[in-house]
């Protein structure tokens, strides 16, 4: 079973499980822009995947960003200030308030992708897609609201508004104060009436950095499905401020039409701000996907890695970054290993592999091989390589023949670090390269009874009869994780040792089991899409075949 068509044709619909609707490439490329991670979409697919989720939002509110050298300033690295700007947004994303769309703004941006991609990207400032998404809202039925701005702007606006989408539906529009906006207490009431207005695309125009602080910390109180922030278009909406003509635009100039027509407003952010975030960005920028690979930030070279024992796996017991146990048979464990090897560009790794008494193995002399009899125990042999791999910052159980893709351990530890988070997940590809639903929702007998009618039939089931989560949106972005149905989980090794051996069994339960295990210790298991590993040829299914086509 796929969720979606093939990954690296950026063109391709996302999903069809659901509707019959316009979705998107679950892996779509991502540069990191000077600390900013930035999704790289065209016009159609970003307001695809906006409009998508303002029809049928999950529970969580989408938050969109414009990213350009003023975010960069306030969220990207090379200033402390900016460092704590970023934590506090990213920290409540993390902890489930918001989850974020990055679009790609400003000239200097969009020639940065282009080369670090080696294709163009178009540039998508909230100017430009606020028209087409008041489009689609009115088209859709959907209600919008305004958040910022003056009193005397949204005068202009609202008569606009009526003539230029006359079927729209405008919920409200609010125009806070500084004061409001620090006070808590005043700023969730605001959120409160705006949900208790119904708004389903809430436009925040407070400018940076107030505006993505109050989608992180206000924007799931207010009940909007998508929060915009885009800054000064309720005053380009309003007529008050004058775009710049497009072939200004086009030629990157677009910053020197606005400091010419408000000098006193942003002479600061394009004169003193703007330079250094440019030498930022062209410091510390790189590729996320599909050419993942994180360099040494410690050296100013960009693209260095850093190397950690060449190409030599730790010995077990010297504390490496991460320690693998690999159970379940041999299936492609040479490629395996391999992938695992590219891994040592960026961390310490052991490795110990778990294997039959009689199983031939050829393997280098610093993997350590574990043979047992328990050939039917995919718990017991866990727990014997476990007890080889000594002592690791964190701890890897991978299945048989799945092949680690660069970038992805680092990927998974680095989720680690976050307070809240006891283990991560991977996202898994089949061996035609097409995302699989591994995730899985807590047991409970609606869910035992739905699965055992349905089998893999009917997947756009409610969540209450299934206990395999099929919406393919759940595998777009990182979230907490009731349960997996293959063995591919990164723990930290305080929980490990905390948690203890594992179940003796070979299924999904065994997982699942430890999954339960290590979250009633407190904090929850991750899904991270930014990890992705591969299925090898003949690798081994942890479910039984019937269960996936």
């Amino acid at each position: 079973m796929t969720i979606s068509d093939s990954p690296h044709d950026h063109l391709e619909l996302f999903e069809r499980i659901e509707r019959p609707q316009r979705q998107l490439p679950l892996d779509w490329p991502r540069v990191q822009l000077a600390g900013a991670t930035t999704d790289l979409f065209d016009v159609d697919d970003a307001l695809g995947l906006i409009m998508d989720h303002a029809e049928n939002p999950d529970g969580q509110v989408l938050g969109v960003v414009s990213i350009n050298l003023d975010h960069v300033h306030h969220f990207g690295s090379g200033r402390t200030t900016a460092r704590l700007e970023r934590t506090a947004v990213l920290n409540l994303s993390m902890t489930g308030h918001a989850r974020w769309l990055a679009l790609l703004d400003g000239a200097p941006l969009v020639r940065r992708a282009g080369e670090l991609t080696g294709r163009p990207w178009p540039r998508l400032a909230g100017s430009d897609l606020i028209e087409p998404i008041l489009d689609q809202a009115e088209k859709r039925g959907l209600s919008v609201g305004f958040l910022g701005g003056a009193p005397e702007t949204h005068d202009l606006l609202s008569p606009v508004m009526k003539k230029r989408w006359p079927d729209l539906r405008v919920a409200g529009y609010w125009a806070p104060t500084r004061s409001d906006l620090d006070d808590p207490g005043r700023a969730s009431a605001l959120a409160a009436e705006v949900k208790r207005n119904a708004v389903d695309v809430l436009a925040v125009c407070l400018g940076k950095p107030r505006q993505e602080r109050w989608i992180a910390e206000y924007g799931a109180e207010s009940g909007a499905a998508v929060c915009l922030a885009f800054g000064a278009v309720v005053d380009f909406l309003a007529g008050r401020v004058d775009r710049a003509p497009r072939w200004i635009a086009d030629h990157g100039l677009e910053w020197a039409w606005r400091l010419a027509a408000e000098p006193r407003r942003l002479a600061r952010r394009y004169l003193i701000q703007g330079p250094p975030a440019y030498v930022a960005l062209q410091r510390d920028s790189f590729a996320v996907l599909p050419t993942t690979y994180f360099p040494d930030t410690s050296t100013p070279t960009k693209h260095r890695f850093r190397a950690v024992g060449a190409r030599r796996f730790a010995e077990p017991g010297t504390r490496p970054d991460v320690g693998v146990v690999i159970v379940g048979g041999l299936d492609a464990l040479g490629s395996q290993i391999d992938s695992l090897r590219d891994e040592l560009s960026s961390q310490r790794l052991s490795v110990v592999v778990v294997v039959g008494p009689d199983d031939p193995v050829d393997v280098e002399s610093d993997v350590v091989v574990v043979r047992t009899s328990a050939r039917r125990d995919i718990g017991q042999q866990i727990n014997e390589g476990r007890r080889a791999l000594g002592e690791a910052q964190s701890v890897l159980i991978l299945g048989a023949g799945l092949l680690v893709e660069r970038g992805s351990l680092r990927a998974l530890a680095q989720r680690l670090l976050h307070d809240d988070v006891v283990g991560a997940l991977p996202r898994l590809l089949d061996r035609g390269g097409w995302v699989e639903p591994t995730l899985m929702r807590a047991h409970s007998p609606m869910r035992t009874v739905g699965d055992a009618i349905f089998v893999d039939g009917l997947r756009n089931r409610p969540g209450w009869i299934s206990g395999t989560v099929w919406q393919a949106r759940s595998y777009r972005y990182a979230h907490p994780a009731d349960g997996a149905n293959e063995l591919a989980l990164m723990v930290p090794w305080n929980v490990d040792h905390r948690v203890g051996d594992w179940r003796p069994g070979d299924g999904l339960e065994v997982v699942n089991d430890y999954i339960a295990r290590a979250t009633s210790h407190g904090g929850n298991v991750w899904f991270e899409p930014m990890a992705t590993m591969r299925r090898g040829s003949n690798a081994r299914l942890l479910l039984p075949p019937r269960t996936r086509r």
